[in-house]
């Protein structure tokens, strides 16, 4: 159990913090590389197929629908450098986590957003390559907070959690869906996820549209060392459109 100072040093050094994430830009899959290749990788996805990592020393493909069905087992076959032909010198040094989506999200019709090549970007100083859920497909848009958003040089949630404090989304759904605005709480150690949280959802295409939810006088508060995903979704579609937006506003302690 946490000493009372380590309790009142975590609570003084709590942090606010908000993002807002548009259609295409929920992260899937945020893969680093720290292997042997004299060359930058390269990690594409072809449409609704599979995903390739290619380096100096060759390449590594994941067939989706052939072993790598879910973005669980797509994880795992990337962290553990085993592809289509089994473990590979070519896939070593690659590492793989799972962001803003469900473990459980098919890989395959195209959920994924195709890319001939991921755009690599800095997180905390780590070059990541990231795997964006298509909005219009997965038909959901969602955030995962977490202590920490990086892969390989992520520091140790122990110690730490997280807290929702609001969301608001302006989304172009089918219809007004009962349990379709959601809060999962993410159990990293076993890669399971619980249902804390729902909430019918709400049709918008215009900005002036959004619709709030607000926890700030009792913040949803995910247990240890757990995180909390926001996923918003519904079951017949969710439209691509300029004004739509998750925004989620969160503390990490």
């Amino acid at each position: 159990m946490a000493s009372l100072d380590g309790l009142r040093t975590r609570a003084y050094l709590a942090e606010s913090k908000v993002t807002r994430v548009l259609d295409d830009a929920s992260v899937a899959i945020r893969i680093a590389y720290n292997g042997a290749s004299t060359s930058a990788p390269v990690i594409s996805i072809i449409t609704a197929t599979s995903l390739t990592l290619t380096t100096s020393l060759g390449a590594t493909v994941f067939t989706f629908g052939s072993g790598f069905d879910t973005l669980s087992l797509l994880a795992a076959g990337i962290n553990a450098g085993i592809g289509d032909g089994g473990l590979s010198g070519a896939g070593t040094g690659f590492s793989a986590r799972i962001m803003d989506a469900l473990p459980t999200t098919i890989t395959t019709a195209s959920n994924l957003v195709v890319s001939a090549g991921l755009v690599a970007s800095s997180v905390n100083g780590e070059v990541v390559y990231d795997a964006m859920l298509d909005t219009s497909t997965t038909k959901a848009i969602a955030y995962r907070i977490a202590y920490d958003r990086n892969v390989v040089s992520r520091r140790s949630s122990n110690g730490h959690r997280v807290k929702l404090s609001s969301f608001v989304y302006n989304l172009n759904v089918s219809a007004a869906e009962a349990g379709a605005v959601r809060v999962y709480e993410f159990n990293s150690v076993d890669g399971t996820t619980t249902l804390v949280w729902a909430a019918t959802s709400v049709d918008s295409t215009g900005a002036a549209g959004a619709t709030s939810l607000d926890f700030s006088t009792c913040p949803l508060t995910a247990s240890e060392t757990r995180e909390l995903i926001v996923y918003v979704m519904d079951t017949t579609s969710l439209t691509d459109n300029a004004t739509n937006y998750l925004q989620v506003s969160f503390i990490r302690e």
